[in-house]
């Protein structure tokens, strides 16, 4: 037993970093795929090349678009490339976040590692897998730690001193300039400064003017970046818009900006922690419940022996650590005005990374305050972190969910439509995957399939989620536009081409028609949604080609025909073009692969099918064998019933069928 204490003592910490870290962000990356702006990344790879990515961010963040010409020709469109550079990043920017802390705190060793280790699991950000974006932003993130640890390795060399400046100026610009997300830890730089001289020297005089020449070219390059910062607001899509509203109302945006730090201070370090008590909200005998207690145990019980050292022994300057902890909530109210100048909720997940250091360092330090007793911090910073890394891996297993739901939606998509006719907007209130983590990014895949996108940037396609803009069009019919734009990337279409589709839970993908009725497409409809956007849906927009468009495996996974949806997707569009037998034969072979629709609806090709071809009693038992009294399952056999009609032939039976189902015929 002593000699298993012994091996965890001698582990480095950066190694027991890596592993925490693989354990909560690595396990899955074989599976991940690609997320939100990521998507617009690879179409404007496809389009217009590696080279392009300076134009393409000209008005987002133009000196990021040289970044992403440095690391897109190298992974491209590999997802695998980009989630192991995004894991490795961060990763690196962990352990560089350690020995800066080590640098800073040399006598506070448990404080250091317990706060780089939280760092490494901080449950508050999950944009982790969006992994070209923040694969990037980590590595930057990586370089601007060490603007700090040469800064403190300048101070104290007796050689080389200019060098490491250089190399410390450099690290500032390349880690800020491109992206400002870490930018408001500038206003921590001369605390940290300050308190590193404060060490080499005997009295506070003697530091003041070693102080001021060592902050001198820090303060300069910051002040640079806020004048070309402020100077190109108008190339940026966020903009310091606080400064104009705060002249105007000092009291009003005062208390809200209060107000908002607040908001932080409690999702940092409060929320995000107590949150993560909800992996437990579930079934804990299933196979993904046990994976996660196992890697949370795992992760517990090597913090926990690795962690046990530190809290054998009093750490010599613990009466030190509340000053420390007014010094953390500096920094973290510091990184926190990046985006409290442009008016942005701190409660989105994505500007929560730059919370991350200082928030870790404050959690490690009220930990190591709050408990009287040293086993007591020990055991639960090592069940804290454990817990952190249970509640990313589920998050990392819902995007894996994620992404093979998109595949699996796009796929049907080009089953169902094998051509579609440029200027189209898909619009949809329902999906079988967050659009929390797609954002608008849906549009790219879309012409990415149909490749289609001019030497401009215009798009052909567009795909919506009753948006602000579809909800526009549809309230106004007559022609109304429907535009759409991000980044170099735009979309113009009209209210007149219009493709209406739905696609929830295990259903197949529907395109919705003009004379389906709400009761038949949802349950219920109380904003009039899916009834205005029916009413405009355009099924002619549809080409029926001779073979669907060829999806990258890279992108969207093999094609799977072995399931029900790739029948009733070809089912549907032979129903559309009038290919009554093809459609029943299509039916036929489902049930002779042993397949059947999942709901009611992806009957009624079927349906339709038997009534064109005058196979009546098969229509009849079809009709009585799936239906029942449920609005919801009979609307549209009433319709399709009340359709029959108009064939003389057909009208006695369909009477009768009307009125076994009940049906509220006007």
């Amino acid at each position: 037993m002593r000699k298993i204490f012994s091996f965890f003592y001698l582990l480095p910490i950066p190694l027991v970093i890596f592993i925490i870290s693989f354990l909560s962000f690595a396990l899955l990356i074989p599976w991940l795929g690609f997320y939100m702006d990521d998507w617009f990344t690879l179409l404007n790879l496809k389009a217009f090349g590696s080279g392009s990515f300076v134009g393409y961010l000209a008005g987002d963040r133009p000196l990021m678009g040289w970044v992403y010409q440095v690391f897109v020709p190298l992974f491209r469109d590999s997802a695998l490339a980009w989630h192991l550079f995004s894991f490795l990043s961060f990763t690196l920017a962990a352990c560089s976040f350690w020995l800066l802390l080590k640098k800073v705190l040399p006598l506070h060793s448990r404080i250091v590692t317990t706060a780089a280790l939280l760092f490494a699991v901080f449950p508050g950000f999950l944009y982790h897998w969006v992994s070209i974006l923040y694969g990037q932003i980590f590595f930057l993130l990586a370089i601007y730690i060490w603007s700090f640890i040469l800064m403190i390795e300048a101070v104290r060399a007796h050689r080389h001193k200019r060098l490491l400046i250089l190399g410390a100026l450099v690290c500032l610009l390349l880690g800020v300039i491109p992206q400002e997300y870490f930018f408001g830890f500038e206003f921590v730089r001369p605390f940290l400064l300050a308190s590193v001289l404060k060490t080499e020297g005997t009295s506070t005089a003697k530091v003041v003017r070693p102080f001021w020449l060592a902050w001198m070219p820090y303060f300069i390059l910051d002040i640079g970046f806020v004048i070309f910062r402020l100077a190109a607001t108008g190339f940026y899509a966020f903009q310091p818009v606080f400064f104009n509203e705060f002249i105007q109302a000092p009291w009003q945006n005062g208390l809200l900006l209060f107000s908002r730090v607040l908001d932080g201070l409690q999702t940092s370090l409060l929320n995000i922690w107590v949150d993560l008590l909800k992996v437990f909200n579930r079934d804990l005998f299933s196979t993904t419940s046990l994976a996660m207690l196992g890697l949370m145990l795992a992760a517990g019980v090597l913090v926990l022996l690795r962690l046990r050292p530190f809290y054998k022994k009093q750490d010599s300057s613990t009466p030190r650590s509340t000053s420390l902890l007014w010094l953390g909530f500096l920094a973290l109210i510091a990184s926190m005005l990046p985006f409290l100048s442009a008016g942005l909720e701190l409660s989105n997940g994505r500007f929560l990374i730059a919370l991350a250091p200082a928030a870790s360092v404050i959690v490690a330090i009220l930990v190591d305050l709050l408990w009287n007793k040293d086993w007591q911090k020990w055991v639960f910073l090592s069940i804290l972190i454990g817990l952190a890394v249970g509640g990313n891996f589920i998050t990392a297993r819902s995007l894996m969910l994620n992404f093979k739901a998109q595949q699996d939606f796009f796929w049907q998509l080009v089953w169902r439509v094998p051509e579609l006719q440029p200027g189209t907007a898909l619009v949809t209130g329902d999906l079988p995957f967050s659009t929390t983590i797609t954002g608008n990014s849906l549009s790219a895949p879309l012409n990415l399939i149909y490749d289609s996108v001019d030497a401009s940037g215009q798009l052909a396609y567009a795909l919506m989620v009753e948006t602000d803009s579809a909800r526009l069009s549809l309230d106004n019919p007559e022609g109304s536009a429907l535009n759409w734009q991000f980044r170099s990337f735009s979309f113009e279409g009209d209210s007149a081409k219009l493709l209406v589709i739905k696609k929830s839970g295990d259903g197949c993908l529907r395109i919705i028609r003009p004379d389906e009725t709400a009761a038949e497409i949802v349950n219920s409809d109380p904003t009039g949604f899916w009834q205005a956007a029916a009413q405009l849906s355009n099924p002619q927009l549809i080409n029926s080609g001779t073979t669907n468009p060829l999806l990258d495996a890279k992108l969207f996974g093999s094609e799977n025909q072995d399931q029900w949806c790739y029948y009733f997707e070809k089912a549907d569009l032979a129903r559309q073009n009038g290919q009554w037998d093809q459609t029943i034969q299509l039916y036929e072979q489902a049930e002779a692969a042993g397949f059947a629709p999942v709901i009611a609806s992806e009957w009624h090709p079927l349906l339709e099918a038997y009534l064109h071809t005058g196979q009546i009693d098969q229509a009849v038992g079809l009709t009585q064998k799936i239906t029942g009294r449920d609005t919801l399952v009979t609307a549209g056999f009433c319709r399709i019933w009340q359709n029959a009609k108009v064939d003389p032939v057909l009208q006695p039976t369909a009477d009768e069928m009307l009125s076994w189902l009940a049906c509220s015929v006007k």
